[in-house]
């Protein structure tokens, strides 16, 4: 099983969930923290955990109507909030 996993960006910006194999908590000799050739720490290898897309998940159309609806719900108060700091900001009366 995984133990311990984290997020990480790669150099070219992928960004994506791993953990190493082989880990043992606390193990601070041989293995994984013991020395390797001419003194280098030993790592354990990294591997990426793989999942489903957000997309996945809004295939259902249930889903597709359910943030729809969820959206236009929101959206008049969260623009009526906006357009009052936008005028607050900049000058004038709401």
């Amino acid at each position: 099983m995984f133990t311990k996993p984290f997020i990480a960006r790669m150099p070219g910006g992928h960004l994506g969930v791993y953990f190493r194999t082989g880990y043992q908590s606390g193990a601070r000799q041989g293995g994984l923290w013991g020395k390797g050739k001419r003194g280098a720490k030993a790592h354990a290898a990294i591997k990426q955990l793989y999942g489903p897309d957000a997309q996945y998940h809004v295939a259902d159309p249930a889903v597709e109507q359910a943030v729809i609806d969820r959206a236009a719900g929101v959206f008049p108060s969260i623009l009526a909030r906006y357009v009052e700091q936008a005028i607050e900001r900049f000058g004038g009366e709401a």
